[in-house]
C-alpha cells in the first residue's frame, strides 16, 4: 500500500486521491516524481456490518488516543490536534534552526547510523544474532517489545494524522527516504524511533540487571541509585540521546514528535518488563495458542485506522503481527521439542520429542560429532558459520513463503501490485489568441497514478503476515534445531531457562 507523504499538505485530508507535493496545485516549478494514490475499489461486507465496523474502529481510535490527550492535559483529540498542528508548525522553525548551526559531514553520517539502529533491516540483523548466538529469551523479549511497541505508535500516527515537518524548508539527506521503513510517507506524532530508543535500551538494561518477577518501585530505585549500573546507565542515555536527536537533524520529526515517542516508550516498558516473564510462561504453556494468535491478529487488523489517502502503516503493522506471531510459536515450538543436543556417545537425541530424528540419516550423529569438537575449538569460527548459515536459512523461508503465498493469492483474482498509470504533465499557452501554442507546464515532473483496491491491499497485509510469521518461526525454531542437528548448536542459547 503506498501512501502520501505527510507534510503541510496533508493535514487531515481523508478521501479521493493525493499528490505529494502541494506545489503541483499550486502551478509551482518543481522536479523529480509525484505519486498520488487512489483506492478504486472498496470493500463493502454490508451496509450494518460496515457501520458497525466502523463503529469499532472509531471507539479502538479512541480507546488509544484519548488518554494521549488526557496525559497532555486535553480534554478531547480535536482540542490535542489542534495544539498539536501550531506546535509541529513552531517545530519545523526549531528543525531548521537546529540544522543549521550543526550541519556538517561528520554529524550526517553519525546520526545516519544510529538512526539506522531503528530501521526494520537493522531489527532484521540484530535480533536474529541475538536468539541465535547470546541468549534467545532476550531475543525473543526483546522482538516483542520492538514489534508491539510500533505497533502502538503506528497506530497513533494514524489515528492523530498530525504532519511530519515539511521538506523544504526542512533539509533531508537524499538517502534518508529510501532508508526509512516507510518512506517517511507516514504520519510524525508520535516518533517511533524515539519510542524504541527507550524501550529497547532500558529493557536491556532491566533484562540484564533484575527479575522481573521481583520488580517493584523499591527495586527500581535501588537500580538507578546503585554504582555498578552507573555504565549501563550511561550507555542508555547515549543511545537515548543519540537516536532521537537523529530524527530532529535528519529532518524526519519535529520536537513534539520526540517528546510523544520518548513518554509512550517509557509508559510501554514500565508496563510490559514487570509481566515480561509471566508474558512468556503464559504462550509457552497455554492450549490453543495458534487460534488464539490467529484471532487477535485478525481483530488487531481489522481495528487498524484506515485513512485515506492510506499510509504505509496498516501493512507495516501486517509485517509486525507477522513477526509477533511468528516469534512467539517458533518459541514455543521450540520449548515442547526440546533442545537437540549431542549426549556423551556422539548420539544426537532430544530431551522432550525424538519424534523430529525419527528419519535422521544414519550418518549424521558422526557427521555432527565432529563439527560439534571443530566448534569447541574454534568458537569464534563457529559463531560466524553459525550466523551466515541462519541469514541463509531464513533468506531462503522467506523466498519460499513470499512465492507461495502471491501465487495463492493470485489465483483469488488478487494483486498485490497496485495498477501504475504514468501521466504526462499538461501544457499550458504561453500566448493568447490564434498564436497561443502550449509549451510543458513541467519538463522534468511526471505524475505516477497508484490504482488500488481495498482487496489488494487486505492481500498484500496476507502476505505480510504470512511471510514475517515465517521468517520469525525460522528464526526462534527451525533454524537454532538446525544447528544442534549439525553440532552448531550454542550452549548459551539453546540451555537458557525458559522463564
Amino acid at each position: 500500500m503506498q501512501g502520501g507523504r505527510s507534510d503541510n499538505s496533508v493535514l487531515g485530508r481523508w478521501g479521493g486521491s493525493f499528490r505529494q507535493d502541494a506545489a503541483l496545485a499550486e502551478g509551482e516549478e518543481s522536479s523529480g516524481w509525484e505519486s498520488e494514490v487512489e483506492v478504486t475499489q472498496s470493500i463493502s461486507i454490508g451496509r450494518r456490518l460496515d457501520a458497525g465496523l466502523h463503529a469499532l474502529r472509531t471507539a479502538f481510535a479512541l480507546a488509544l488516543s484519548l488518554p494521549i490527550a488526557w496525559l497532555c492535559l486535553h480534554p478531547s483529540i480535536a482540542s490535542f490536534r489542534e495544539r498539536k498542528f501550531r506546535v509541529v508548525e513552531t517545530g519545523t522553525q526549531t528543525v531548521v534552526s537546529i540544522q543549521r548551526r550543526l550541519r556538517c559531514r561528520a554529524l550526517d553520517m553519525y546520526f545516519q547510523v544510529f538512526s539506522f539502529c531503528a530501521e526494520e533491516e537493522f531489527y532484521l540483523l540484530a535480533l536474529p544474532c541475538i536468539i541465535w548466538n547470546i541468549d534467545r529469551v532476550l531475543g525473543r523479549r526483546l522482538t516483542l517489545v520492538i514489534c508491539v511497541g510500533l505497533i502502538m505508535g503506528n497506530l497513533a500516527k494514524d489515528v492523530f494524522q498530525l504532519p511530519r515537518p515539511a521538506s523544504p524548508p526542512v533539509w533531508r539527506p537524499a538517502i534518508q527516504e529510501a532508508v526509512d521503513s516507510t518512506n517517511l510517507a507516514d504520519f510524525g506524532f508520535p516518533s517511533t524511533h524515539s519510542m524504541n530508543s527507550v524501550s529497547n535500551s532500558v529493557f536491556i538494561f532491566l533484562y540484564a540487571t533484575c527479575d522481573p518477577d521481583a520488580w517493584d518501585g523499591a527495586a527500581a530505585l535501588k537500580l538507578v541509585t546503585d554504582p555498578e549500573n552507573r555504565l549501563w546507565i550511561a550507555l542508555c542515555l547515549v543511545y537515548i540521546v543519540s537516536l532521537s536527536l537523529s530524527r530532529l537533524y535528519l529532518g524526519a520529526h519535529t520536537p513534539t514528535d520526540l517528546r510523544g515517542g520518548l513518554a509512550l516508550g517509557a509508559i510501554w516498558i514500565a508496563c510490559f518488563f514487570p509481566v515480561s516473564a509471566q508474558f512468556d510462561r503464559y504462550y509457552l504453556s497455554t492450549s490453543w495458542l495458534s487460534l488464539k494468535l490467529l484471532f487477535a491478529a485478525i481483530i488487531l487488523l481489522l481495528l487498524n485506522p484506515q485513512p485515506r489517502p492510506p499510509t504505509p502503516t496498516f501493512l507495516q503493522n501486517a509485517l509486525l503481527t507477522g513477526l509477533v506471531c511468528g516469534c512467539i510459536l517458533g518459541s514455543r515450538h521450540f520449548e515442547d521439542i526440546g533442545d537437540v543436543h549431542m549426549d556423551e556417545f556422539g548420539n544426537i537425541v532430544a530431551l522432550r520429542d525424538a519424534r523430529l530424528l525419527a528419519q535422521a540419516p544414519t550418518w549424521l550423529p558422526s557427521a555432527a560429532h565432529q563439527v560439534q569438537v571443530s566448534a569447541q575449538a574454534w568458537p569464534r569460527l563457529a559463531l560466524v558459520l553459525r550466523t551466515i548459515l541462519g541469514y541463509i536459512i531464513v533468506i531462503l523461508l522467506r523466498v519460499i513463503a513470499k512465492t507461495l503465498a502471491i501465487a495463492a493469492l493470485s489465483l483469488l483474482g488478487i494483486s498485490i501490485k497496485p495498477k501504475v498509470e504514468e501521466i504526462k504533465p499538461e501544457g499550458r499557452s504561453s500566448k493568447s489568441g490564434k498564436g497561443k501554442r502550449k509549451t510543458p507546464r513541467r519538463s522534468s515532473k511526471r505524475v505516477v497514478r497508484l490504482l488500488t483496491r481495498d482487496v489488494d491491499i487486505l492481500g498484500n497485509a496476507i502476505v505480510k503476515v504470512t511471510v514475517y510469521a515465517t521468517l520469525a518461526w525460522g528464526i526462534t525454531c527451525f533454524v537454532p534445531i538446525i544447528y544442534s542437528c549439525i553440532g552448531l548448536g550454542s550452549s548459551s542459547t539453546l540451555s537458557q531457562p525458559s522463564s
